[in-house]
């Protein structure tokens, strides 16, 4: 039960993303995109993001890979937009620390 309710969290999340990023031209609005679905999915499901955060945990060991495969695949769509946008900038940038540091922000 528990890995059905993270796993139709994750898979709405990643329905949107997948539906919209391809749309989107500039990095900049992909990436406020995505922030503003993150937010979004969290204030329309407060109860499934509370689970996803707080009990994914729990899941047992091939339930949590298949979890872990698809929060992934949500992280990689944040990193490839800040890639993006890293290369637009003449700093160096450590796109994982800013990828997560976002994600912990967000949530």
């Amino acid at each position: 039960m528990l890995f059905t309710i993270i796993d139709d969290f994750i898979e709405k999340v990643l329905f949107n993303l997948r539906e919209n990023m391809d749309i989107i031209q500039a990095p900049e609005e992909k990436l406020l995109y995505i922030i503003q679905s993150h937010i979004r999915f969290f204030v329309k499901y407060p109860a499934q993001t509370k689970v996803v955060i707080y009990e994914a945990r729990s899941l047992e060991e091939e339930s949590m890979r298949l979890m872990r495969r698809k929060q992934s695949e949500y992280v990689g769509f944040l990193k490839k937009v800040l890639t993006e946008i890293a290369g637009e900038v003449k700093h160096s940038i450590d796109v994982s620390v800013v990828t997560f540091s976002l994600l912990g922000m967000l949530n």
